[in-house]
């Protein structure tokens, strides 16, 4: 099996419950995954080394210092891009020196609610639809071109914890298409937003439309306990 041509670092704070999932269900993800950096002790981290992934620990509260020393582990470790799993902004010469290859997970149809609670502020402002976002970073909040959207309709009198897990399961589905898209160079930047080449607009949910095999079939079972179920809706992802 070929080596793959992208090789990305995970970074995390929380849980990284996507990251998991993706892992678990997508053969190229766990080829391209090179190791996590956390910059906390934090779930993810214990679930990186329990899979035997390399893992490293920046614990630097300043966001410039922190991202200075996260180029500095991309740089020695060959990485093409970062995957972001956390909550803090990226400052300085990385934003330069990986422009337009650091990808973020978001819980909501940006522009509209950025920040940590994505899934909360919508369903608080009483929206019709929800959904969620994979960007790539720029140095302001939620911000940077846009590459794959999904949405959903959103009843917030109904179960809000399934509303949830499908937006979960959304993130996930999108994260795997994301990997395979990087893996077959077909994501440009182009002005406000990315360029996907070949992509479909015939989807309902997914803009572009999913096309990767293992992001079709990949799906989320909804623990018996919702409690116990990993949720996109903290930003966490």
């Amino acid at each position: 099996m070929s080596a793959p041509r992208v090789r990305w670092v995970a970074v995390v704070s929380r849980t990284a419950a996507a990251l998991r999932v993706a892992w678990e269900h997508d053969p190229l993800v766990r080829r391209q995954l090179h190791s996590v950096v956390a910059d906390r002790a934090c779930p993810a981290e214990a679930w990186a080394r329990a899979q035997g992934l390399a893992t490293a620990r920046i614990e630097e509260p300043d966001n410039g210092r922190f991202s200075d020393a996260l180029l500095a582990h991309l740089r020695g470790a060959g990485a093409t891009h970062a995957v972001l799993f956390f909550t803090r902004l990226l400052r300085g010469p990385l934003l330069e020196a990986y422009a337009d290859r650091i990808v973020n997970l978001h819980p909501s149809l940006l522009p509209a609610f950025p920040g940590l609670h994505g899934y909360r502020d919508a369903r608080a402002a009483g929206v019709r639809f929800v959904g969620t976002t994979l960007h790539l970073v720029d140095e302001h909040v939620d911000a940077g071109r846009t590459i794959l959207q999904s949405v959903a309709p959103l009843d917030w009198e109904a179960d809000e914890a399934a509303g949830r897990h499908r937006q979960f399961e959304q993130l996930c589905r999108g994260l795997v298409q994301v990997c395979h898209w990087l893996e077959e160079d077909r994501v440009v930047a182009a002005g406000p937003g990315t360029r996907v080449r070949g992509a479909r607009f015939d989807d309902v949910e997914f803009a572009p439309a999913l096309d990767a095999p293992a992001a079709l079939s990949l799906r989320v079972p909804r623990p018996a306990q919702d409690d116990a179920a990993p949720t996109a809706a903290t930003g966490s992802a």
